[in-house]
């Protein structure tokens, strides 16, 4: 009993040999960037006016939004290696196990989220509505909080990333791979299943080169506000994990060195900041350049992937395996637990300043989400772990 209670609390620090270590490293590390930057966004205009800061330096941190697509790259290499080693085992997939899986894991977290969201945007409404003569902030939070509880059915349903007006801010990309996830069993059962790797990979090139024609049509039409949201536009980025999946499989990189190994991490930098360079033109920022990062993120990818390479021991490193299997709790929660400490912390704008606060902040979120798993998803996640014990797949990506 005592074990299993302290395996319930400790878990995830725990090392499972079904997973790569890398790929938590990877996944942590993206988690870490998306604090980074949503805790960055909110001071740009401080650390600009007071001369912290130069424009070139800014785009560099600005194209750390891009990292999102590290998340679903990741998540479309994980979901698809699964279907492919239940395929590859039983010839078939079950569809319903695999929607129930997804169900336990995403669900009951998120629904709680909105639930709080909901119940905070009305406290927010009433607060700014009892104002008699709201200045310039608290009308615009107040009409935030009005549009927030007045149409939660987009975020209820999943379709938020089509909504400006969402009640739960980042639930676009929720809303975004769960698109996904209902089509991609189907797709791999009745198409790429079906293929031999050679036409499997153009249908995977196809599929991938869609959504850029997409970001030029809405660009050149004048609608392209939506571009990092919506989800034909967007999901590119989880079939390009599908693809490092497909070429990772294919064993090419078996014969890889560390030295080629930090060669592709090497590359995936330098390309990262000719992408920096590519965002300042605003056509190519909202629609090329999302190819550009995808290629970043797949040189970084493989880079890890290889055990000899120094960038797989480096994300290997134990430290990151908590931090990734909290990476969806943080995400949920972040807005919500940051936004006091942030608003205490950076009166006085300064580097030392504002990295002692993300620390701190980080160290907060990490231990406030470790709770909440816990007490929300840990139940749920011990369901699904009973349901892959009743039907095992193959393990390894």
């Amino acid at each position: 009993m005592k074990a299993k209670i302290i395996d319930y609390i400790f878990g995830v620090f725990k090392k499972d040999p079904k997973e790569i270590e890398s790929l938590n490293g990877l996944r942590a590390f993206s988690i870490l960037l998306v604090l980074f930057f949503h805790l960055w966004e909110n001071n740009t205009h401080q650390f600009l006016k007071l001369g912290l800061i130069t424009e070139g330096s800014l785009e560099s941190i600005l194209s750390m939004i891009h990292f999102m697509d590290l998340f679903f790259l990741l998540s479309g290499l994980l979901i698809y290696a699964g279907l492919f080693r239940v395929y590859e085992k039983y010839f078939t997939i079950n569809v319903k196990e695999f929607y129930l899986k997804r169900i336990l894991r995403i669900y009951p977290a998120y629904y709680t989220i909105l639930l709080i969201t909901f119940l905070f945007s009305l406290v927010i409404y009433s607060e700014m509505k009892a104002k008699p003569n709201p200045n310039e902030i608290e009308t615009f939070v107040l009409n935030r909080a009005a549009h927030a509880i007045s149409n939660p059915w987009t975020d209820i349903f999943l379709v938020s990333n089509y909504n400006s007006d969402r009640m739960f801010e980042f639930g676009w990309s929720l809303s975004l791979e769960q698109h996904f996830y209902i089509v991609l069993p189907f797709l791999c059962l009745f198409v790429l299943f079906k293929l031999p790797f050679q036409k499997r990979m153009l249908v995977l090139l196809g599929i991938y080169i869609l959504p850029l024609f997409f970001r030029f049509y809405h660009q050149f039409n004048g609608d392209g506000a939506g571009i990092y949201y919506a989800t034909h536009t967007r999901f590119d980025a989880l079939f390009v994990g599908i693809i490092v999946f497909e070429i990772f499989n294919r064993k090419y990189f078996a014969k890889w060195t560390g030295l080629h190994a930090l060669g592709a991490f090497l590359a995936a930098v330098a390309l990262f900041f000719a992408g920096v360079l590519i965002r300042r033109h605003p056509i190519l920022e909202t629609t090329i350049s999302y190819n550009l990062y995808h290629l970043v993120f797949i040189l970084l990818t493989i880079s890890a992937m290889i055990p000899a390479s120094p960038v797989y021991k480096f994300f290997a490193f134990s430290f990151f395996r908590p931090i990734s299997r909290l990476s969806y709790t943080i995400y949920l929660w972040h807005g919500i637990l940051a936004i006091r400490f942030v608003r205490k912390g950076m009166d006085n704008a300064s580097w030392s300043g504002f990295f002692s606060i993300y620390a701190i902040v980080c160290l907060k979120i990490f231990l406030s989400c470790w709770i909440l798993y816990l007490i929300i998803e840990r139940p749920f996640h011990n369901l699904k772990i009973k349901l892959d014990k009743e039907h095992p797949t193959a393990d390894k990506v």
